[in-house]
């Protein structure tokens, strides 16, 4: 296993743990401060856990696709996937952003550093893939 395979596999874990506390979310736990710009301390509002539910499943889209930049499925990944993986570099850094400017302690606290070390990992993936 090369560094471009361990850095995608770094990421999809913490990709499919962040995806996993929007589930949570979607299912009613009272993490809400984590999420949504801290909107709702506990428990988030229907239209919020709506949100939340589908954000699990492009978060597990964006795995698949970083773990298809690294060349786990074909040594050399389709064009729309090495572009896919350069444009979710940068909603990373702009979700990073977010996370460190939220009125939420718990974002810039937990999410923050997360998102960063996801923007670092995808791009050395983009960068350095196949």
């Amino acid at each position: 296993m090369n560094a471009v395979h361990m850095a995608s596999v770094a990421a999809a874990i913490l990709i499919v743990g962040v995806a996993g506390l929007q589930v949570a979310l979607a299912l009613g736990a009272p993490l809400g401060a984590y999420a949504w710009g801290g909107r709702a301390v506990g428990v988030l509002p229907g239209r919020l856990r709506a949100g939340s539910a589908l954000s699990a499943l492009v978060l597990l889209a964006l795995a698949a696709l970083v773990l298809l930049r690294a060349g786990w499925v074909t040594p050399h990944p389709p064009t729309p996937v090495v572009w896919a993986v350069r444009i979710i570099v940068g909603l990373l850094a702009l979700n990073t952003l977010g996370n460190v400017v939220s009125a939420s302690p718990s974002e810039r606290r937990v999410m923050a550093p997360i998102t960063l070390a996801l923007t670092a990992l995808v791009g050395f993936v983009a960068i350095r893939g196949p």
